[in-house]
């Protein structure tokens, strides 16, 4: 009887065996790990900052406030001292005046003055002109250049402003900005390393 049991145990582990073989031949882990992420496409794309070896990047983006010479404007997202290193500005509607942009750093908690640092200055923009696109420290050719100001430190507590400033600083010429119908848009990008 004892030999009965004994045999009948080895039979099911014997078929056991078989049975696992058979059921994960050829199955792995990897081949689980390999099925698609679904939307993730990349590591490069998943949102603003992005951190290796402690060097830490953050790059800010938005459309262009409206009905104001303050267009741009947000305090520094890093929580230490950090550096700007791009501005990129894409302009998609023109103003109805002459103007020059500033983009800079400020410690006003609110904007409304050109900024007391420029990393990126346009020059005239005539009215009803389109600059393109304006990156800092890279000359453009029409209509406006975006200065030579490569880097800029900006403290945890200081605002980045692009501001436009209008050469007669009157309600008619201000309003190509401020007015209810104004037309200058546009959208930014503005990097942070820290």
């Amino acid at each position: 009887m004892i030999n009965n049991t004994k045999i009948l145990w080895i039979a099911v582990a014997i078929i056991g065996i078989v049975s696992l073989v058979a059921f994960f031949n050829g199955r792995t882990v990897t081949q689980v790990i390999e099925n698609p992420l679904g939307s993730i496409t990349s590591p490069w794309t998943v949102g603003p900052e992005f951190s290796i070896n402690e060097l830490n990047t953050y790059v800010a983006r938005g459309d262009f406030k409206n009905a104001t010479t303050t267009f741009v404007f947000f305090k520094n997202p890093l929580p230490a001292t950090s550096t700007i290193d791009l501005v990129e500005l894409i302009n998609t509607g023109v103003a109805t005046s002459t103007y020059v942009a500033h983009c800079g750093i400020t410690a006003l908690t609110v904007g409304g003055v050109a900024p007391t640092t420029d990393i990126l200055t346009s020059g005239d923009v005539a009215t009803s002109t389109s600059f393109g696109t304006m990156v800092n420290n890279e000359a453009n050719s029409f209509p406006v250049s975006g200065g030579s100001t490569a880097r800029l430190r900006i403290g945890p507590k200081e605002y980045f402003e692009c501001y436009a400033t209008t050469y007669a600083v009157t309600a008619t010429h201000d309003a190509a900005f401020t007015g209810t119908n104004n037309t200058f848009d546009g959208n930014f990008k503005v990097r942070f390393v820290r």
